[in-house]
Order: C-alpha cells, then sequence, then structure tokens
C-alpha cells in the first residue's frame, strides 16, 4: 500500500485558479482570502520500497513519476522533487502577495498554519507566506492552538466589512 504525501504548493495554486481564473464570482477590485493548513512538510509518497534504483523513482503523484522530470529538466528523484516543490511554494506564494488592488492593498490575503508537530521544514516557508507573518501564520501542534488560530482569523475576518 502506497503512502502519502502533502504538497502545499498544489492547493494554493488551486486556490488562486478558483478565486482569479474562469467563472470567478468576485468583483475585480475585490480583496480575496486564503488559509492554508498542513499537517505536514512536502514530501512525495512512497511506499517504503522507492529508491533512486527503481525504474520510477517515486509513486505516481500530481506530477507523474519522478523518472519523468515533469517538475523540470534534472529533477528526477523524490528529494529533488520535494526541493523543488519548497521552492515553487515560495515563488506562488510571493507571486501571489505581488498582486495589488488598484489602491495598493494586497489583492489576496494569505493566512497560514502548521497543524501538528509534523511540520518542520515548511514552518519557515509557510511563515513567509503569510500575508503578515508575525500576526497571519500560526503554528498549531495541538487542537487548542489550532482553535486559537482559527479564533484569530476569524476575529480578523470578521472585521471585513462589505459595500457596494
Amino acid at each position: 500500500m502506497g503512502g502519502s504525501g502533502t504538497n502545499v504548493c498544489l492547493g494554493l495554486r488551486k486556490a488562486n485558479e478558483i478565486l482569479f481564473g474562469a467563472g470567478s464570482h468576485t468583483q475585480s477590485g475585490t480583496r480575496r482570502y486564503i488559509v492554508i493548513l498542513t499537517d505536514g512538510d512536502n514530501t512525495m509518497p512512497t511506499d517504503g520500497n522507492s529508491n533512486a534504483n527503481d525504474l520510477n523513482h517515486s509513486e505516481y503523484t500530481a506530477y507523474g513519476f519522478a523518472a519523468q522530470a515533469r517538475m523540470g529538466a534534472g529533477i528526477d528523484t523524490e528529494a529533488e522533487m520535494v526541493v523543488e516543490q519548497n521552492a515553487s511554494l515560495s515563488r506562488v506564494c510571493d507571486n501571489i502577495k505581488a498582486v495589488k488592488l488598484s489602491n495598493g492593498n494586497d489583492a489576496i490575503h494569505v493566512y497560514t498554519i502548521a497543524l501538528g508537530k509534523d511540520v518542520d521544514a515548511n514552518k519557515p516557508l509557510l511563515e513567509s507566506c503569510a500575508s503578515d507573518p508575525s500576526k497571519d501564520y500560526f503554528d498549531a501542534p495541538s487542537k487548542d492552538t489550532l482553535s486559537a488560530a482559527f479564533k484569530a482569523i476569524g476575529t480578523s475576518l470578521s472585521k471585513i466589512r462589505l459595500t457596494r
């Protein structure tokens, strides 16, 4: 039976597509919000038998097999794919935070939550991805800290006013 993997960047790309892609029901000039919640570092799924000598170099993922190098030339092992996932997450976060409304405010406000105790490598990435790392990044190793994170986000979002 195969293992599981975490790919935060794919989720963030999908959120961006939903917010700005075809069929988006949000008026232009409207600020949007994303909450990124992950319970693990970016990983590639493996069944424990996969290694650099295997034909495919990984299990099948959204990027295909590692040996197919769909993430870029020379990226054909699980370890290289994780490095690229982290770099890609950083680029997507930077691109999202660079989008501004006509008044100069961020077009997307990003909150990030590192859930559990197995999120070590992603913590700096999640912190830098948050719109304001000191207020919008949450380390939630327990259910109590997760609840506090969502309460803080909810409080922040409750200050939003809809106008016409």
